[in-house]
């Protein structure tokens, strides 16, 4: 008998280490009739099944769906607390709808009056530590310009993300001939990114959106410039992220404006 040595040894343990890990990667799916990828996989929730504020669970369950339906590893084990690395064995795997919801209502510390704080929803990433290989991803509106290409290169990159968007109310006046927007935000929404496609106007984002549970086709634009101006020296620009202020949707002077984006990275 071969006796193996400790450096064949070592070699076999990270080939099999790797081995582990390989193929838990999330891929979105290319659709020659949609021109688009997606991920097909994810499922479509309805957060009014729990309550009307309790879109950001919602979302982060079908965020999750889009992995686990894909068939990705996950860890096993007995722990359900949602800082263990088996949350989703636990709490998720060969759960209900409903029962996916409200457990992830419970680790982002949703209320079925208040909704979710910006920092809980931000805990839908947490659940990288749930996947071999699995690491987090978060982009703030302030850092990073949350644009059609910059979510389309996320969802190229094997990950899964649900978006957070503010509802704004622009208030316009003019001084002279010039016009100056404030905008004031009055809550917010959270939706699941499940891919991308082209068409006439360039890169669309599809979202599952959590609020009786539908499809939506959305081109992010930036919010125009209106506000920008000098007063003794000092550059003022009342957009809620400056530059990098992007949103999903308008309609008259009530605009959907992107916060952050936090996902799932796979490998």
């Amino acid at each position: 008998m071969h006796k193996l040595t400790l450096f064949s040894m070592a070699i076999l343990g990270m080939i099999s280490a790797s081995n582990s890990f390989a193929g838990n990667r999330l891929n979105c799916t290319w659709s020659s009739s949609s021109n688009g990828c997606f991920f097909k996989n994810m499922k479509l929730y309805n957060q009014r099944l729990v309550s009307d504020m309790h879109c950001a669970p919602t979302s982060a369950a079908m965020g999750l769906s889009a992995l686990t339906f894909a068939g990705l590893s996950y860890y096993t084990g007995s722990s359900s607390s949602a800082s263990s690395s088996t949350w989703t064995y636990n709490k998720f795997i060969n759960k209900s709808e409903i029962d996916r919801i409200k457990n992830f209502g419970a680790a982002m510390n949703t209320s079925s009056t208040g909704g979710t704080s910006g920092h809980n929803v931000k805990k839908f990433r947490d659940r990288e530590r749930d996947f071999p290989g699995g690491s987090s991803n978060l982009d703030d509106a302030w850092n990073v310009s949350i644009s059609n290409s910059h979510i389309r290169s996320l969802v190229l990159d094997s990950q899964a993300h649900i978006l957070t968007y503010g509802h704004y109310k622009e208030k316009c006046s003019h001084i002279g001939s010039k016009k100056y927007c404030s905008y004031g935000r009055n809550g917010g929404h959270v939706i699941a990114v499940n891919g991308y496609y082209y068409d006439a106007n360039g890169i669309n984002i599809t979202f599952n959106d959590p609020w009786n549970a539908v499809v939506k086709n959305r081109f992010i634009e930036k919010l125009p410039n209106y506000t920008t101006f000098s007063i003794f020296g000092i550059t003022l620009d009342l957009r809620p992220f400056n530059s990098r202020t992007y949103y999903v949707y308008r309609s008259g002077d009530a605009v959907k404006i992107i916060d952050h984006i936090n996902g799932i990275k796979t490998r």
